[in-house]
């Protein structure tokens, strides 16, 4: 079986998709087992070339959280108008808060 390069080393551990799209320490750690002559510096060189950002799949869950309360909300706005019918009152629009730190939100009752 021939020998790899360094570079084809490193992009079939990089590319994997299991253990890869790591850091460069990551990366760096798995090619020492494979070659004991690659540098950390060569790989952070390495990864910067490649076309592409450490990208991963969805992990189930939301990662951002907010450092400290009342950091971000998020509001959204809701033009019902076209339901409303003439003469009647209802609320023509919807306004959603969302609250990030804690993960709630709710629906005031305003009327247009």
């Amino acid at each position: 079986m021939p020998e790899l390069s360094k570079d084809d080393l490193l992009s079939n551990l990089y590319y994997d998709l299991d253990k890869g799209y790591g850091s460069a320490q990551s990366l760096y750690k798995q090619a020492q087992e494979e070659d004991i002559n690659i540098s950390l510096e060569y790989v952070k060189n390495w990864i910067k070339k490649q076309p592409n950002k450490q990208r991963k799949g969805y992990k189930g869950y939301n990662s951002y959280k907010a450092p400290f309360p009342r950091f971000q909300y998020q509001i959204y706005i809701m033009d019902m108008s076209y339901l409303k019918q003439s003469n009647q009152p209802r609320y023509a629009l919807v306004v959603i808060y969302v609250y990030i730190y804690i993960y709630i939100s709710w629906v005031p009752n305003a009327p247009c």
